[in-house]
């Protein structure tokens, strides 16, 4: 058996310190670059609700023409949605 003393297996307050320092440098690095890739996910769906709500309001904004026909046949004319109705002359299930 071999006897260790308290000196061996203890490591020096300063290596102690230093191994401290250089833990909180690596969490910090961790931290920021976690926020980084949080903030640039964000950003990028910002970016992705911009250009929807452009590209929507453009098609809005458009005279109603041929390619806009389907949207203009399913409003009121006042900016509210019609009640979609099924043909007279077809028969609509009401379920089991």
């Amino acid at each position: 058996m071999v006897a260790h003393s308290a000196s061996d297996a203890d490591p020096s307050f300063a290596a102690l310190v230093g191994g401290l320092i250089h833990d909180t440098q690596d969490l910090l690095l961790q931290e920021f670059t976690l926020a980084k890739l949080e903030i640039q996910g964000e950003l990028q769906k910002t970016k992705t609700a911009a250009v929807s709500c452009v590209l929507g309001a453009v098609k809005m904004r458009r005279p109603h023409g041929a390619a806009s026909a389907p949207l203009a046949a399913m409003t009121n004319g006042r900016g509210g949605v019609r009640a979609l109705r099924a043909p007279a002359n077809t028969e609509v299930s009401r379920g089991p």
